[in-house]
């Protein structure tokens, strides 16, 4: 539950009603989902616009919460661990393909001097995420490795 209160996550949820109204019972609460796909397509991406509202019966929005953030939990578990590839799409970034499994650091050969060295720096990296946006510098980290 604590990776995605550090991390910004973009996920894709495993349930996609299909357009329409549909009626379901959360923790004993009774809700409906509608999801609507517009004619408009959006403007540079070429994509329909579709819009998915849940409603529900009764006063106590907590429910509605635990839902979203019960959702939200799933779909960050099927990422935790995994490299997520995005591409560039126009003006716009989207995820490529299926995340990956990460690979062991072990599992690269480098001299013990030159991965001590990346780690160390990946590290100092991921934890001044400040500092960039104070300075205004675009927050990004390559490595290119070459060999005989």
């Amino acid at each position: 539950k604590q990776w995605y209160q550090r991390r910004v996550a973009i996920t894709a949820g495993g349930f996609l009603p299909s357009t329409g109204r549909h009626y379901f019972r959360y923790k004993r609460t009774f809700m409906s989902c509608e999801r609507v796909r517009e004619t408009n397509t959006l403007a540079r991406s070429g994509q329909l616009w579709e819009s998915v509202v849940i409603t529900m019966l009764g006063y106590n929005r907590h429910k509605l919460l635990e839902l979203m953030e019960e959702a939200k939990f799933e779909a960050v578990q099927k990422i935790e661990g995994r490299t997520i590839v995005y591409s560039a799409m126009g003006h716009e970034w989207r995820q490529f393909g299926n995340p990956l499994r990460q690979r062991p650091v072990s599992s690269i050969y480098l001299p013990s001097q030159v991965s001590s060295r990346v780690l160390n720096d990946i590290q100092e990296f991921l934890s001044s995420q400040e500092w960039y946006v104070d300075h205004g510098v675009p927050y990004r980290r390559g490595y290119l490795f070459y060999g005989e």
